[in-house]
């Protein structure tokens, strides 16, 4: 019977590994401590770069703080060289129905899309920005110059597969508790 429930214990203990590369990451927020314009900005992870013709990414007084008006830089790129769930940003001003556009692709395929208005400062959510590799945002309006903090992302939680050696284990566990049951009956 001890060796019965010593197999049953083995067994208990592989299928958990199975299940063990699961992970749950932490939102992560960028606070913008730094001031100046820059051709890529690198912070917690998450790297800004200007796309389609702008050329630097300004901050200042501690937030991602773009010109006024027309001609200024208003295309950027956010990546972390992995898949990330973009979460929110805040926006503490911001011109008056100027649309700002983000899009989510994965793997350079659009995926999802989100019309800000300029009317929205606070905090706005992306529900549906999920498992990505990219986010660009455009910044529309003739006198567009949002002035954004608290950028929060994380790393995508890792779809759950179990791993080759995970499936041997539990192949063997299984097979040991089948020959300590019959050595248990004869």
């Amino acid at each position: 019977m001890k060796r019965i429930l010593s197999a049953a214990a083995v067994l208990s203990a592989l299928v958990g590994l199975a299940g063990a590369n699961q992970a749950s990451a932490a939102p992560i927020v960028l606070t913008f401590d730094t001031a100046g314009n820059y051709p890529v900005y690198t912070e917690k992870g998450l790297t800004i770069t200007p796309i389609l013709g702008s050329t630097a990414v300004p901050i200042a007084n501690g937030r991602f703080d773009l010109p006024c008006c027309s001609g200024a830089d208003r295309n950027f790129s956010f990546t972390t060289g992995s898949a990330f769930d973009f979460i929110s940003l805040l926006f503490n001003h911001s011109d008056v129905g100027d649309p700002y556009t983000f899009t989510g692709y994965r793997n350079g395929q659009q995926v999802t899309q989100q019309v800000v208005n300029g009317n929205d400062v606070g905090t706005v959510l992306f529900p549906t920005f999920t498992n990505l590799t990219e986010v660009r945002v455009f910044f529309g309006g003739a006198f567009y110059d949002p002035d954004m903090d608290n950028l929060t992302y994380q790393a995508s939680a890792a779809v759950t597969v179990p791993e080759p050696m995970s499936i041997t284990l539990l192949g063997a566990g299984l097979l040991g508790l089948g020959l300590v049951r019959r050595k248990a009956r004869g």
